[in-house]
């Protein structure tokens, strides 16, 4: 579900990335690689490409920025936080 909140807030800054920050926030306790948050976006379209989607070399470029913003906004809040980040 986040994957499609992300998509519709890409165009509000602020809010994507604050959205961005409320996700890791959810998600400290469970200790993940921080190198894994830039690398879900490749793994999601994997997946929709898996599930029949055919996205074009268009799409995958805007889900590769988004997922770059997203992954940037990620590592910044973690290295606020004295948690590790790339």
């Amino acid at each position: 579900m986040s994957v499609h909140i992300f998509a519709n807030l890409y165009d509000n800054d602020m809010v994507f990335r604050g959205f961005c920050r409320d996700l890791m926030n959810r998600h400290v306790e469970r200790k993940l690689d921080p190198a894994l948050w830039k690398s879900f976006w490749g793994i999601w379209t994997a997946f929709l490409e898996s599930k029949g989607a055919s996205l074009s070399g268009d799409q995958k470029a805007a889900w590769e920025k988004l997922g770059t913003t997203f992954n940037e906004e990620c590592q910044s809040h973690l290295a606020k936080l004295g948690l590790p980040h790339t």
